[in-house]
C-alpha cells in the first residue's frame, strides 16, 4: 500500500529504519511515486540540461534510489551518471538502469 510507505518514510528518523523501509519498498517504488505525480527527476534533468552545455560532464546522483533521476538525465542527453544510496535493494533496481557506477 503506497500510503503506508509514504507515512513511514516521512516519519522515519533513524538510518537503519530508513534503509529497511526503502529496501522493502524498492520493488514498487517507481510505480508508487509516479502515481503521486512525482515529476522532480524530469524537471531537474531539463533544468540541468538548460544550464550545463557539456553533457559528458560527470554527474553523481546522491540518494539515487531506484534511478528515476538517472533515467531522466540520460533522456536529457547526459552520458556519465553515477549514483549512490543507503538502500541496497534500491541500488539493485538502479543498477539495471543507466548508472555508470553505483556505490
Amino acid at each position: 500500500m503506497t500510503k503506508h510507505y509514504f507515512d513511514k518514510a516521512y516519519a522515519a528518523r533513524d538510518t537503519q529504519v530508513i534503509r529497511s523501509l526503502y529496501d522493502e519498498w524498492a520493488g514498487s517504488y517507481d510505480e508508487d511515486i509516479k502515481a503521486q505525480g512525482y515529476a522532480t527527476p524530469d524537471r531537474a534533468a531539463a533544468t540541468l540540461a538548460e544550464f550545463l552545455d557539456n553533457k559528458d560532464a560527470p554527474i553523481f546522483d546522491i540518494g539515487c534510489g531506484t534511478g528515476l533521476s538517472g533515467a531522466a538525465l540520460k533522456q536529457a542527453g547526459f552520458t556519465t551518471i553515477d549514483g549512490g544510496d543507503v538502500s541496497a535493494a534500491m541500488l539493485a533496481v538502479a543498477r539495471k538502469k543507466i548508472y555508470t557506477a553505483i556505490c
